[in-house]
């Protein structure tokens, strides 16, 4: 009998789109609202920000080729996370 491996992990999608990145672009639509609607902004500048702030989740759902298999929103959490006072030294091998 065949068991699955614990570790696997599985994102469900939708069409062409995963589930957690639709999600993503919904979430950055309702802050464009949710942003708008304090400050009271006219309907071109209303407009504007829902735009931005979709096509910034957008972003965040893209995936960098320098992270084939991370979102940018999860190297952004990476970023934020890291260690700021451990340092690392760099040694250079030089050729002679």
């Amino acid at each position: 009998m065949y068991t699955n491996p614990k570790n696997i992990k599985q994102e469900i999608k939708i069409l062409f789109f995963y589930f957690v990145d639709i999600m993503i672009v919904i979430g950055g639509f309702i802050v464009g609202v949710g942003i708008s609607k304090p400050l009271h902004l006219s309907f071109g500048m209303t407009l504007f920000l829902e735009i931005l702030t979709t096509l910034f989740a957008l972003w965040l759902c893209v995936r960098a080729p320098s992270h084939p298999n991370e979102r940018n929103l999860s190297v952004l959490i990476h970023l934020f996370k890291m260690d700021r006072n451990h340092h690392h030294s760099i040694e250079i091998e030089r050729q002679k």
